[in-house]
């Protein structure tokens, strides 16, 4: 038993081995997605006011492709854009977001409110490799703290 053990390790380590040359020999890497630009932490807002929060990136790769960008609050999904569809604004939140414009995650929030907006708003970015059915999210956060007008 312990020989069949022994034997089936080894395998597996000459596979993982001839992957990685594979891999070395063939490189690319596995997303070329960069973050440009991201908005401060925290991002401060007036209460009653509007605020913009801001992302920009980009793709390297002739072999990986934008699909959508998609704005979340605490988790809810807020706004989303893709190519194919076009921008949705998710009920809960019509009348209290907006895309600064089609194809730019710049989400410009709508007359502060305390106990809706004081929280965590990411922007998720979905890309696709060429031929491939699914692809990458990359994802990044901020934490919005309002402040009473003054």
């Amino acid at each position: 038993m312990r020989l069949k053990a022994f034997q089936i390790f080894i395998l597996d380590s000459i596979t993982k081995a001839r992957a990685e040359i594979i891999q070395k020999q063939n490189y690319f890497p596995l997303s070329a997605f960069t973050w440009n630009k991201k908005p401060p932490q925290p991002v401060k807002g007036i209460l009653g006011e509007n605020v913009t929060l801001e992302w920009t990136f980009s793709l390297a790769s002739a072999n990986e492709r934008f699909d959508y960008f998609l704005l979340l609050r605490s988790g809810d999904d807020v706004i989303k854009y893709s190519d194919d569809v076009g921008k949705v604004t998710y009920t809960k939140f019509i009348g209290s977001v907006e895309m600064a414009k089609n194809g730019t995650p710049a989400f410009t929030l709508i007359n502060l409110q305390q106990k809706d907006d004081n929280a965590e708003f990411c922007c998720k970015v979905g890309t696709k490799r060429t031929g491939a059915s699914h692809g990458d999210v990359h994802k990044d956060c901020v934490t919005l703290k309002l402040l009473g007008k003054t």
